[in-house]
């Protein structure tokens, strides 16, 4: 069972953050499942580093677009993703000295704080970035 699910509600209007929220939900997922099903620790490192490389890919872009449309709360947005982004980097290393059950924690985690990103912190830019995708 995936630990997050993509629907509608979790749409923030632009189809390019979409698609990237869709393939970050779709990571978590393969790492939960990786662990669930003993694929083993080597597997799981392999899809977390795949994580942290597409959740900073992914943050970048956001922000970009964000920096575009002169988002006024950039800076609280911005912080938001370090945040995450030391968490994952922590748990990473926790995934690497082969430390048990940590990976399913960590999808768990992330599966939690997508959903309260995408739809607290993410949702109040949406007007701000809709006025740029109706240009």
């Amino acid at each position: 069972m995936p630990v997050i699910q993509w629907n509608q509600n979790l749409s923030v209007g632009v189809p390019e953050i979409d698609k990237q929220h869709q393939r970050l939900i779709k990571l978590i997922n393969d790492l939960h499942e990786a662990m669930l099903s003993g694929k083993g620790n080597d597997a799981s490192l392999n899809i977390v580093r795949e994580l942290i490389a597409y959740t900073k890919t992914h943050f970048n872009y956001e922000i970009g677009q964000l920096e575009l449309v002169k988002y006024p709360d950039l800076i609280n947005h911005k912080a938001a993703h370090a945040a995450l982004i030391k968490k994952v980097e922590e748990f990473a290393e926790k995934v690497q000295k082969g430390q048990p059950g940590v990976a399913v924690q960590l999808s768990t985690f992330l599966g939690d704080w997508l959903k309260t990103h995408i739809m607290g912190t993410d949702r109040k830019y949406m007007p701000f970035l809709a006025q740029k995708v109706a240009k």
